[in-house]
């Protein structure tokens, strides 16, 4: 995984077209694919294409660029009795498996696990370091499981939960600053936590027969093991999906907040993001005739902006796809 930030942004797609679709049949099922995109960003946290040095924490957030490739596959089996096992291979975010069950009225109810324990992103081992080079470590997912009920009752609303545990490897944030804070106050800056999402969707509203407005909210409560790094965060969607044969397209806006649970001793005050996502996507089927394949077209931004200016970051993402479906 190569950054913490374009996972976030790479979980928007078609949702409900998605979810419509699964557990089609009994047998195999499954998709492989190449997605090929490019970031474009601000700010001082990214640590696989940001700037490794920085000269003062109220410096004006770094511009980076960069490019990433990864493939992708989706394998399911659905056996007699509607219980599903699946395999999610996206290897940005460590992929997923998982056990489901579709009852007759259509409700799917699902656990997932990572599929790869132990993903990793890059992240600045001590991100507050000055005038000299940063140093990166590695982020990494120690356990996960993920709960989910979708298509409820026949009219794709959805609740979903999920745990991680992320562990900081090294993590050595703030230190560099021992000369002006105490060892209780760096411990305060340690990042690994470990976190619960709950997110709900409700059913969509038909505005006409291929047009579609869908909207949801999610909590999340994260516990650091420094304080300063401890949130609450609340945020809300919507979606305006289109469908129309062999085409499909969709605009997505949300909106959050994050509010932190301790003063953070580097600046003296307690820490407070608003976080704006746009995201709007194409995708047709069987593009040049080229049969169970889709080709799809993804583009977001992402802006965070915090009352800390060092934490400010914006980030904007370009993916194209391409997947055949057996």
């Amino acid at each position: 995984m190569k950054a913490l930030s374009i996972t976030t942004l790479l979980i928007f797609g078609f949702p409900f077209f998605a979810t419509a679709a699964l557990a089609e049949g009994k047998g195999w099922s499954g998709s492989v694919g190449l997605v090929v995109g490019a970031v474009s960003g601000e700010g001082q946290l990214d640590a696989y294409g940001g700037k490794k040095r920085i000269e003062s924490l109220d410096a004006k957030p770094a511009q980076y660029n960069y490019d990433f490739l990864f493939p992708e596959f989706k394998v399911s089996y659905t056996f007699q009795n509607d219980i599903t096992a699946y395999v999610d291979g996206s290897l940005l975010d460590g992929g997923k498996t998982g056990v489901s069950y579709t009852f007759n009225d259509g409700t799917m109810l699902s656990v997932s696990l990572p599929l790869f324990l132990g993903t990793s992103a890059d992240v600045w081992q001590d991100p507050y370091l000055t005038g000299r080079d940063r140093k990166t470590t590695e982020a990494r997912l120690k356990n996960a499981i993920g709960f989910s009920l979708e298509n409820i009752g026949g009219l794709y609303a959805g609740i979903d939960y999920t745990y991680q545990d992320l562990s900081i490897k090294n993590d050595r944030a703030g230190e560099s600053l021992n000369a002006r804070l105490t060892p209780a106050e760096i411990k305060q800056l340690q990042r690994s936590n470990k976190s619960h999402r709950i997110s709900a969707s409700l059913p969509p509203f038909m505005l006409s027969s291929s047009l579609y407005l869908m909207g949801g909210a999610s909590y999340t409560h994260t516990s650091a093991e420094g304080l300063a790094n401890s949130f609450t965060a609340q945020s809300v969607e919507l979606t305006l999906a289109y469908e129309k044969r062999h085409f499909e397209a969709f605009t997505h806006i949300s909106g959050g907040v994050a509010k932190y649970r301790a003063v953070n001793p580097l600046f003296n005050t307690e820490r407070r993001d608003e976080l704006n996502t746009v995201a709007v996507g194409i995708a047709y089927g069987e593009p040049f005739n080229w049969k169970n394949s889709t080709l799809e077209l993804t583009i977001a931004s992402e802006h965070l902006s915090s009352n800390i200016n060092f934490y400010d970051t914006r980030v904007e993402l370009l993916t194209t796809s391409f997947n055949y479906h057996f």
